[in-house]
């Protein structure tokens, strides 16, 4: 039997189309009858036509790049400059702040025999609210102090002071401004001017 030889021809044969289906193919198919979808999308297309003809006639886009405010370049001036109180084991991490221009303030002698010793009451965590300074500490425990200001850093002091740096600037989005670099004393942490004769 010729199906047991070649299955697959006979398979072939059964998918082929009809005379009829052969002639309606040639012939071009039989217009569909409009529907109320398709003749509302024919309206819908007509419409936009006509309207894209009329000279008057402006794009959505333009009309929201006419009426949009404009765009202010100058954010950099709008954002509030960091200012930082470092412990004195951040000596070096603070030098580089005031390198790039960041208000970076150290801890006095005071402050630190204070914070040192046994006594209850911290005078850093004071001036830190009192100057409105975010402070930055390799000691964890001061963190878990309840009197702690919101907002403080810790740095690990076995990372090296790129990596604290950048961790720093990113975890508070202080901005780095190119134009502020070499503006602050990496000594006293004073604004540096142009002294004119």
């Amino acid at each position: 039997d010729a199906r047991r030889i070649a299955p697959w021809n006979w398979w072939m044969r059964d998918c082929e189309n009809t005379e009829e289906e052969k002639e309606e193919e040639e012939g071009g198919a039989r217009p569909q009858r409009p529907t109320k979808a398709r003749e509302y999308v024919r309206r819908t297309e007509r419409e936009e036509k006509r309207i894209r003809a009329d000279p008057q006639y402006t794009s959505p886009e333009r009309i929201f790049f006419q009426n949009r405010p404009p765009v202010r370049t100058e954010v950099a001036e709008e954002l509030p400059r960091m200012r930082y109180l470092l412990d004195v084991t951040l000596n070096r991490l603070a030098r580089w702040l005031r390198v790039i221009g960041v208000d970076a303030a150290l801890e006095t002698a005071e402050e630190e025999q204070r914070r040192t010793s046994t006594s209850p009451h911290f005078i850093i965590f004071d001036r830190c609210r009192r100057e409105r300074r975010t402070l930055v500490t390799t000691s964890y425990k001061l963190l878990l102090r309840k009197d702690c200001p919101p907002g403080a850093h810790l740095v690990d002091p076995r990372a090296s002071k790129e990596r604290s740096l950048a961790s720093l600037l990113l975890s508070h989005g202080a901005p780095v401004e190119p134009s502020r670099f070499l503006t602050r004393c990496t000594v006293c942490n004073g604004r540096i001017r142009e002294v004119t004769d």
